[in-house]
């Protein structure tokens, strides 16, 4: 039978667990808190922000039966599933490795980016409270861009010796380097004494340096360190960076840049039997450490850990092609061809030769049913776990999270590329890892390890195959949308080839979407939102293209498109890519426009984590005025009068409103900066998958978006030492001209094949002239050259203490603010809903802008991003300098993990509220901006259980009740 929802939109809804969004942030009050308090009890609270008035006019609502989109099975229900690996295990921060030890002490270990590796037990029960931090850099390394801790492995002999290596990257100034920003790459051996020993302090442990290269940029560093059979450390480096390879390290014998090492682990030496190994009378002067050249960046390589031993190696690729390179283990000096080969093809800036080079076994384009963005090496399957998989070389792709597979034999007749199978999908697969035993894990970048595993839910309904048949339409050839489906449109939409756009939410049954104040939202599972394409074929005319659904199913969110038939009746379920082609007039004159429809592996590829997964739901998107069937209202406002937001919509005004890039109203800049947001920074933000550091985020000011005089690092497009934006010259700007190309290679976003005309006109101006005045790096109106807070907004530069430091950067006059959260109830019967207060005091000499105020619980007294559960959340008002205000959410409601079972005793739990976000308000003190109480809660067993007559959309509360311990900890 298969599984549905139904959806309605009311006014009260019931507020779902969500997972936190804490901070770390310590729990002692300062003695001035109290002081400040015992003035204050006196004096009253500031009232907490209240509703907007509720408009006449709003969206269409009721129940309706719900859909028929699976809620956890897979497109194709394949035969192979993931699922967490140590489901107890909180969220690791940004990992990039995992591995065993070789010491039968089955330990995992999992490295991450910004410098700690973890060990733990290798049990799927392993808690928390069993993870030990096994070694701890992150103080030493250099963790920007593509660099950090990057690489480790274990000496074979480690459980005798206790030599364990890693590769990071460091920051140095001189050396060969080309930018400002440039670092080299370290590989050190470290010796744990005992070798079992649970910690190793880099402080005092012994340590030997045995390769240090330096690095032109910060990307492309590869990182990969592993041994082979032959007991030799194998190192992996890529290119150098920036794009295309300008130093031409790939095809340079003479640096390691580009190769992948052999090295004698005792003292860094060259390994015997090298290529260049004792080749002292070269007058090329080769790296004698070299094994393997022409490499652009690998990202992961392994040897088979099993007969023959080939080494399998993942190299991303620059534009058009990523590929997987084999050699065999006797192997020495083979060339894999770049940069003048992308794949087994021309690169972009060279000619791939028929001979003298080793074609990849498998090469992926960017586009299609098995495409990539971002290549993951793998390994050859050789764990206990899946039979069925044995000798299956198994790699990923970050940017679409999917898992491929390879048996190693079966090709393309054509091509002799090696025929892939799609084996699963998680977010971002950021390295693979094996334990002891062989089995193997994926890496996600999000913080989660994931196992694969026979599929336990083949008997899980796939998606309709029709449109028609998903229930979100009562008339599909009418387009006429379910009661329940509520209409919305955005501010500043993503470019989509002059297509015309509608968008539809639905959300579960009894369930509402919390607004917080930096204007982020949570979705809870069973939502969906229905994006319908349509393009103009001449004036008055369009065709019907596509509808999108985009499912936020329990593992995750899911993408599919379904494509209308050729009658514009109905629309079919694409399991894959595809393209059409149309004549259409576009100002008067006729064209064929290509239109391609992404396959469901192509989804998360703009709808990434970094962002959030939901791209336009957003309040600045929404906070402009849609005309409904009664009238025209600010969405904001009619969306939370029909129920679709959990608590009093705060005054619009307090969000940034966008408009379309040529917008009537919105200054140049703030239309230029929306654009960027909604079709790039899904990608170039921290965390995004883009690599270069950029961050266009709208809210992000102009100093710290890493754009402007920066050079361009990943190709220059013909132009001579070209800028990312160069102020007053935006043909001398890779942003400008990668808008403006319609070349599908270089051209941005990916997957728009025609420029945006509007866009591109507008944005030329924003460079030429805009940004041809003094620059402005904080834009509140004064030249850095003469403002008193270059990188802090200070707009009439008030200046009150004589220091020469504007008041807004000034630690002096700042605001300080620490939430209290003492005087909240002390009992709770389980699941109820209550409400909770929080006192915002604010400690500095000036007021400070309304915050947001989010209320946590913790298990222990002590508050922890990872540990502490989400309950609640409220806005206030300004706060006074020295004085405080209260908020409340009248709404809050425990975690279900939280409830004891009946057969279980109470449990006593702390509250906890965090006010501000790093970065929002600038404060003396960043570092208060979260409390614990003293006091405690008393949670008892549920005073009753769920009735047995339940909705059908109850089945989503039901699978959370089931699961809520595991799910909990997953979603941290």
């Amino acid at each position: 039978m298969r599984e549905t929802l139904s959806f309605e939109t009311t006014k009260n809804f019931a507020r779902s667990p969500r997972a936190p969004r804490g901070c770390f942030c310590p729990k002692a009050q300062a003695a001035r808190l109290f002081a400040l308090l015992a003035g204050l009890l006196a004096l009253g609270l500031a009232p907490a922000v209240q509703a907007q008035p509720c408009p006449v006019p709003g969206p269409e609502t009721g129940p309706w039966g719900g859909h028929s989109l699976p809620l956890d099975g897979p497109l194709l229900s394949p035969a192979l599933d993931v699922e967490p690996a140590f489901p107890q295990l909180g969220r690791f921060s940004f990992p990039v490795f995992l591995t065993g030890a070789g010491d039968d002490l089955d330990r995992i270990f999992v490295v991450e980016k910004a410098g700690a590796i973890w060990s733990f037990p290798n049990d799927p029960s392993a808690t928390d409270g069993q993870k030990e931090l096994f070694l701890d850099l992150r103080g030493f390394i250099a963790n920007e861009g593509e660099g950090g801790l990057i690489g480790f492995a274990f000496d074979p002999d480690f459980a005798e010796n206790g030599h364990f290596y890693v590769y990071y990257t460091q920051y140095e100034a001189g050396g060969p380097c080309t930018t400002p920003t440039c670092f080299r790459s370290i590989i050190e051996r470290f010796t744990a004494t005992p070798a079992d020993a649970a910690s190793v302090d880099p402080n005092t442990a012994p340590r030997q340096r045995l390769v240090e290269v330096w690095q032109p940029a910060n990307n492309h560093n590869g990182g990969m360190l592993a041994f082979g059979p032959n007991g030799y450390l194998h190192i992996a480096l890529g290119d150098g960076g920036f794009g295309n390879d300008p130093l031409q390290n790939g095809q340079d014998i003479t640096t390691p840049l580009g190769a992948l090492l052999r090295i004698d682990p005792t003292n860094g030496e060259p390994a015997p039997g090298n290529p260049f190994s004792g080749d002292i009378n070269n007058p090329n002067n080769p790296d004698p450490r070299i094994l393997h050249l022409g490499l652009r960046n690998p990202w992961r390589f392994s040897f088979d850990r099993e007969p023959p031993f080939d080494l399998w190696i993942g190299d991303v690729g620059q534009s058009a092609w990523e590929e997987i390179d084999r050699a065999r283990v006797d192997d020495v000096g083979l060339n894999f061809g770049w940069r003048n080969c992308e794949g087994d093809n021309d690169s972009a800036v060279g000619t791939c030769p028929s001979s003298g080079v080793e074609p990849p076994v498998i090469e992926l384009p960017r586009t299609g049913a098995f495409s990539a963005k971002s290549i993951t090496g793998g390994y050859v399957y050789r764990g206990p776990s899946v039979p069925s998989l044995r000798g299956t070389y198994l790699f990923g792709d970050y940017v679409n999270g999917n898992i491929y597979g390879w048996d190693g034999t079966t090709t393309d007749p054509v091509t002799g590329k090696g025929v892939l199978s799609l084996i699963a999908s998680i977010g971002n697969v950021a390295s693979f890892g094996e334990d002891d035993a062989g089995e193997l894990y994926a890496v996600d970048f999000g913080g989660v390890i994931y196992r694969l595993r026979e599929d336990q839910s083949s008997s899980a309904p796939p998606f309709p195959d029709r449109l028609s048949e998903t229930g979100l339409f009562t008339d599909t050839a009418q387009l006429t949308a379910a009661p329940g489906l509520v209409e919305y449109a955005v501010g500043s939409p993503f470019w989509s080839d002059r297509a015309e756009k509608k968008r539809w939410l639905a959300l579960p049954e009894g369930e509402s979407l919390e607004l917080l104040a930096e204007g982020d939202l949570d979705f809870p599972i069973g939502t969906v939102f229905v994006k319908h394409f349509e393009l103009p074929i001449e004036p008055g005319l369009n065709r019907r293209l596509e509808t999108r659904l985009f499912v936020h199913q329990e593992p995750g969110w899911t993408g599919v498109t379904y494509r209308w038939n050729a009658d514009e009746s109905d629309a079919l379920l694409l399991y894959g890519p595809a393209s059409d082609f149309f004549d259409v007039e576009i100002d008067g004159a006729d064209q064929i426009q290509e239109w391609r429809y992404p396959g469901p592996s192509e989804c998360l590829g703009c709808h990434t984590a970094a962002a959030g997964r939901v791209l336009g739901f957003r309040a600045p998107q929404l906070n402009h005025d849609f005309e409904y069937p009664g009238g025209v209202s600010n969405q904001l406002n009619a969306l939370g009068c029909a129920g679709v937001f959990t608590d009093p919509v705060p005054d619009p005004a307090q969000f940034a409103a966008w408009e379309p890039v040529d917008g009537p109203t919105a200054s140049r800049g703030s239309r230029v900066r929306a654009h960027l947001d909604s079709n790039c920074a899904h990608c170039h933000q921290p965390s995004g998958p883009a690599p270069g550091g950029l961050d266009l985020r709208a809210e992000r000011l102009l100093g710290d978006m890493n754009v402007i005089g920066v050079r361009a690092s990943l190709g220059d497009l013909g132009l001579s030492a070209p800028d990312r934006i160069r102020a007053g010259n935006a043909p001398e700007s890779i942003l400008f001209e990668r808008m403006r190309t319609d070349n599908p290679v270089h051209r941005m976003a990916p997957g728009s094949l025609l420029p945006d005309a509007a866009a591109v006109e507008v944005v030329r101006d924003w460079i030429d002239l805009d940004l041809l005045a003094a620059f402005d790096s904080d834009e509140d109106g004064t030249p850095d050259a003469t403002d008193n807070c270059p990188s802090v907004p200070n707009p009439g530069q008030a200046e009150s203490d004589g220091d020469s430091l504007g008041d807004a950067c000034d630690p002096d006059a700042a605001p300080d603010l620490l939430p209290s959260v003492d005087g909240n109830p002390r009992a709770l019967g389980g699941n109820e809903i209550f409400s909770l207060t929080a006192q915002t005091f604010n400690l500095g000499e000036n007021p400070a802008p309304p915050t947001g105020v989010r209320f946590y619980v913790s298990d222990d007294g002590t508050f922890d991003e990872n540990e502490a559960f989400r309950v609640g959340f409220c806005q206030t008002a300004s706060v006074p300098a020295l004085s405080s205000v209260a908020c409340s959410d009248p709404n809050a409601r425990l975690p279900e993990a939280l409830i004891p079972e009946s057969s279980e005793p109470a449990v006593e739990l702390y509250w906890a509220a965090c006010v501000d976000r790093p970065g929002l308000i600038f404060e003396g003190n960043e570092g208060n901006n979260c409390a614990v109480s003293t006091e405690t809660v008393v949670v008892p067993e549920p005073s009753a259980a769920l009735g047995s007559a339940v909705a059908v959309g109850m089945l989503v509360a039901l699978r959370r009740a089931r699961n809520r311990r595991k799910a909990a900890r997953q979603d941290r």
